[in-house]
């Protein structure tokens, strides 16, 4: 391995890991600028919190909440806004 972070694999081929990670910065940053353009990332936030609480569907347990299903949280990979729109709703912290 040299001062680059780059090493060499069995057939020969140099693989540099800085210019691996700055292109997964790159497409990070590409897929959060195509995802802006989306209609969903429109959606006002106040909104999607009111359809997210009514998507919840609780685990009920012995009588008690337990949670979430996991069918329950789908809508948080639909993009990255929806999922810090849920992640600053009190409803779903903890």
């Amino acid at each position: 391995m040299n001062s680059d972070r780059g090493s060499t694999i069995g057939d020969g081929c140099e693989i540099n890991l800085d210019f691996i990670l700055a292109l997964d910065a790159e497409i990070i940053r590409l897929r959060c600028a195509r995802n802006s353009l989306l209609n969903v990332a429109r959606i006002p936030p106040e909104i999607l919190r009111y359809v997210f609480c009514f998507s919840v569907v609780p685990e009920v347990v012995g009588g008690r909440l337990a949670g979430m299903r996991e069918c329950a949280h789908y809508f948080l990979f639909v993009c990255r806004n929806w999922f810090q729109v849920v992640r600053r709703t009190v409803m779903f912290l903890g």
